[in-house]
């Protein structure tokens, strides 16, 4: 038996989106996957994405270490993921999405991911970017980067690997559509952005007639209804979908390109990973940043009664997404069945 653990950090919703569709894909490979993540978000990815079969999961939440003292650093770090992950020795192949600290007790994983906490994450003690850099340095992994949006340095010590989005299996979808999204996503410290735009927005998205409008259900005031509605982050609401006001998280632009939504990001400042993703966003023509609010409504309304531009965007997504690199499911599972 040919068996893979998939560990996903449990901080936002793209890490586990990630392991949750390689997992789907590892199957149809026939590799017996096993999903290390909290069970309830598991679940929340394969319910939106309508997978067939339920990958087996071990109900764990792992973090980036930040909160662990310099006084043996490695020896407490090796001693809690072994106590959570007790059972990794009977894999064959292990993966650890942004989680650089399994090489502390399997320094044959494989790295999954854009970015590496210890490289973007500005904390109090610099212990912990010294106990990652080392144990990168010293374990020399490989790192399956995504799409064209990896800020992975790696200091030479990555072997960096390029592979497309995991995606589901349904699709294409017609360029032509209608609805907005206005998405703050569960990190970081957007909401009162989005809480102003929707403010200032309301009138102008009514006046236009812009039909349907999805908002984050944390968003939702009842001043709002009936221009907008909850989103369900269904399967559903993405075909109504033309362009979307997003936080720009991994996940979130990778629902986008599949479901091929324009992307307008908003994002609070000083995010290195969200201004990162942004300027990506912009340099590959899937959308554009718009830094005033009056200017962002302008620009999304423009586009939403063009069918021209919603055509022209969706050869430009179709053609990102055949030229994103290797399929990260097949690079796996070569490697697991050596």
């Amino acid at each position: 038996m040919t068996s893979v653990a998939l560990i996903a950090c449990a901080n936002g919703f793209g890490h586990i989106r990630r392991i949750v569709l390689l997992a789907d894909a590892l199957t149809a490979r026939g590799v017996v996957p096993t999903i290390f993540a909290p069970d309830v978000a598991v679940k929340k990815v394969v319910d939106q994405y309508n997978l067939l079969k339920r990958t087996p999961t071990v109900d764990v939440s792992l973090y980036p270490a930040l909160d662990l003292v310099e006084e043996n650093f490695l020896d407490k770090l090796s001693s809690r993921w072994l106590s959570k992950l007790a059972c990794l020795s009977d894999y064959r192949l292990v993966i650890s999405d942004n989680l650089p600290e399994i090489l502390s007790i399997r320094p044959d994983a494989i790295l999954s991911g854009n970015f590496l906490w210890h490289e973007v994450v500005n904390t109090t003690s610099t212990i912990y970017t010294e106990e990652m850099s080392s144990l990168v340095r010293k374990n020399k992994p490989r790192m399956i980067n995504y799409g064209m949006f990896s800020m992975v340095n790696g200091s030479g010590y990555i072997d960096k690997i390029r592979a497309r989005i995991p995606q589901p299996h349904y699709g294409p979808y017609r360029p032509i559509k209608r609805g907005l999204l206005i998405a703050c996503g569960t990190g970081g410290g957007a909401e009162s952005r989005f809480r102003e735009f929707l403010d200032y927005s309301l009138s102008i998205l009514r006046e236009a007639q812009i039909r349907p409008i999805f908002v984050e259900p944390k968003l939702m005031k009842s001043s709002y209804s009936p221009i907008f509605e909850p989103a369900t982050f269904s399967r559903a609401m993405y075909r109504q979908v033309s362009c979307a006001i997003i936080r720009p998280g991994f996940g979130t632009i990778s629902d986008c390109i599949h479901h091929s939504i324009r992307i307008f990001p908003l994002c609070e400042e000083s995010n290195f990973e969200m201004e990162h993703n942004s300027s990506v966003v912009q340099a590959l023509g899937i959308g554009q940043v718009s830094k005033l609010l009056d200017s962002l409504v302008e620009e999304v309304v423009r586009y939403l009664n063009s069918s021209g531009a919603q055509k022209d965007h969706y050869r430009i997504v179709k053609k990102l997404q055949e030229d994103q690199g290797i399929d990260a499911s097949e690079y796996i599972s070569d490697i697991a069945k050596l």
